[in-house]
């Protein structure tokens, strides 16, 4: 069997399509050929035959219909198994979405929580250090006001003894002078 077909078609069917068309019209063909075959038994075949055959045809209808509305209820069974399943599978979906969801947020604020006590703890470390530095100063501060003193109460003796010395020599003059 040819089929004609002008360039601008050539161009858009490419061979393997051209096959695939061929095969198709082929098998087209051999079904009208062979359903003519059987439009033609069944006109030969009498009236007897016929009311037998279309009993016979009824028959096959009805057991075909049984067949397909068994494959039928198959499908939809599957169909709704696979609805059921895929109900199923997006609540739990939407589910670990929900929980992982929390866990991110729970992390965050362990996270949060964790820079927080850095921020506490390297505070209380400025502070630390800042009260040694203040420690060591007051200790400085504590040594020269003890110099200091000693050297006050250095001061103070001398002068306690340059006193005495002052009021023993006015003594000893004024019993020397006076004579008593």
């Amino acid at each position: 069997m040819e089929i004609e077909h002008d360039d601008d078609d050539e161009n858009l069917i490419s061979e393997n399509e051209q096959d695939l068309l061929t095969v198709s019209m082929m098998k087209l063909h051999s079904a009208q050929d062979a359903f003519k075959i059987e439009v033609q038994k069944l006109k030969n075949v009498g009236k007897d035959d016929h009311n037998n055959s279309a009993d016979h045809s009824i028959e096959t209808g009805s057991k075909q219909n049984r067949d397909l509305k068994t494959e039928l209820d198959e499908l939809m069974k599957q169909k709704i198994e696979v609805e059921v399943q895929h109900v199923a599978i997006s609540k739990a979906i939407e589910h670990w979405n929900v929980e992982y969801e929390v866990m991110v947020e729970e992390q965050k604020k362990v996270l949060l929580e964790q820079v927080e006590m850095m921020k506490k703890l390297e505070d209380a470390e400025e502070k630390a250090m800042e009260l040694k530095m203040q420690a060591e100063k007051l200790q400085v501060t504590c040594e020269e006001i003890l110099e200091k003193e000693q050297v006050w109460e250095a001061r103070n003796m001398v002068w306690i003894f340059c006193v005495k010395l002052m009021l023993l020599f006015v003594l000893l003059v004024f019993f020397f002078f006076f004579g008593v």
